[in-house]
């Protein structure tokens, strides 16, 4: 009955910010962008178009991703004791995430842009990290640089 109570009033960020609206950006990159959405979000809280929807206000081109509800092979300690799978997933999943040639791919999980950026070729930030830019003027340059 705890947890219930608990997980009834927990939201994500995504969750919160639909909710209250967003700020007019300062600036509008209109960078194209692959959203990856974390398997704890999408398929634990059932957090998917929130983010992306938010990236879209904020003035970046959200391209679309396909097999989007697929794993990247991060799944916490799976990349660590499961090497050769979590590769094959990495590798799956960043062919979807470059299919339509975005500049940045973005994510919800640090995990996943840990397991994902090496490999990436483009960068990949957290979307939040990219919101944020957006709101506060941040020139396009600074988008593409991997903090």
């Amino acid at each position: 009955a705890k947890a219930a109570a608990i997980s009834a009033v927990t939201k994500d960020i995504a969750e919160l910010m639909t909710e209250i609206g967003l700020m007019p950006s300062v600036i509008t990159t209109g960078q194209r962008v692959a959203y990856h959405s974390a398997c704890s979000l999408q398929h634990g809280q059932n957090v998917t178009r929130q983010p992306k929807a938010l990236l879209s206000q904020a003035g970046f081109t959200v391209v679309d991703v396909p097999e989007a509800h697929l794993c990247c092979g991060s799944a916490g300690s799976y990349s660590l004791r499961e090497t050769e799978t979590a590769e094959q997933l990495r590798r799956r999943k960043l062919a979807a995430l470059q299919s339509d040639s975005p500049e940045l791919i973005a994510t919800a999980n640090i995990g996943c842009l840990l397991h994902l950026a090496p490999e990436a070729g483009r960068p990949v930030r957290h979307w939040i990290e990219l919101l944020a830019a957006s709101l506060e003027g941040e020139p396009r340059q600074t988008h593409a640089q991997v903090r």
